[in-house]
Parts: C-alpha cells; sequence; structure tokens
C-alpha cells in the first residue's frame, strides 16, 4: 500500500490518456492522488481502487479535470 495514489502520485503537470487503473490501493487516493498540481484525466477507467479516505482519486488541492471517464467498484 502506497499513504497517496497506489497508481499514480502527481507531480507537475500530469495527463492521463485512455489508461486503465484497476485494483490499486492507498491510504489516500486508491489509483491517483493530487496534492496541489495539475492534472487532467480523459477516456480513463477506474475499476476496483480502494483508499480509506478519497476512493478512486484524492484531489486535495491544484486544478484538476476528468472527462469521458468510467468509475465502477
Amino acid at each position: 500500500d502506497f499513504t497517496i495514489g497506489g497508481g499514480i502520485y502527481v507531480r507537475g503537470v500530469t495527463v492521463v490518456n485512455q489508461s486503465t487503473f484497476s485494483d490499486n490501493s492507498a491510504s489516500f487516493g486508491g489509483a491517483i492522488g493530487n496534492d496541489d498540481h495539475t492534472l487532467t484525466i480523459n477516456h480513463s477507467t477506474f475499476t476496483g481502487n480502494t483508499a480509506q479516505y478519497s476512493g478512486a482519486i484524492r484531489i486535495s488541492s491544484g486544478v484538476s479535470t476528468v472527462s469521458a471517464s468510467v468509475f465502477s467498484a
């Protein structure tokens, strides 16, 4: 387990396109954690990601955009 972002911990400007995040886990943001950076997610799928807090994505600050993406348990 990671503390923040089981798949990606965002640092700087990050763009995620047509990606799949499955079965990741962390304390905060099972798949992705973003603390005060820029994150854009397009046409991606999030399945079975777990976190003690924040579910699939943790966004505590910064600029984040999610479009045409699917989230499921």
